[in-house]
């Protein structure tokens, strides 16, 4: 949909559970098939439960047809009672993503843009970071130089 201003616009799912037994790996696996599964963004927050037990808040920013399919991983992957969901607007800037030639071989780079107005450059990590091991360099070296091609 479009917004104005030349964003964007659509409606996510945020969904959201409280963990307070689960190790940081098992977090993380599950963090990982969330994403294979497809979900936009999945993150954790370190939160104080009741009793004073330390916990994890997992969100996960998903499309609304792929609900079912993420607390079915949440579900199944982690020992949570229950799963807080709902609906989320939000604006987002038009993306592009066009290959730059930099001496380190071809660099994916996203271009968010604001109207006709790019407004953020954001070299591809994956492609970023075959390069730096492909050349024995700082990965930082292959940004700067995926950056510094406009």
């Amino acid at each position: 949909m479009k917004g104005a201003g030349g964003l964007d616009k659509d409606t996510i799912c945020v969904l959201e559970t409280n963990i307070d037994n689960a190790t940081g790996e098992v977090i993380g696996y599950t963090a990982e098939k969330l994403f294979q599964a497809g979900a936009f963004d999945v993150f954790t927050l370190p939160i104080q439960m009741k009793k004073s037990r330390p916990g994890v808040l997992l969100q996960v920013l998903a499309p609304i047809d792929m609900i079912a399919k993420m607390e079915g991983i949440i579900f199944s992957e982690l020992p949570t009672l229950g799963i807080r969901k709902y609906l989320c607007h939000r604006a987002k800037l038009k993306r592009a993503i066009r290959a730059v030639k930099t001496k380190f071989g071809a660099i994916r780079v996203k271009v968010s843009y604001l109207g006709a107005d790019a407004k953020h450059l954001s070299p591809e990590y994956e492609d970023c970071k075959k390069a730096a091991q492909k050349y024995n360099v700082p990965i930082r070296q292959v940004i700067t130089a995926a950056l510094g091609k406009r």
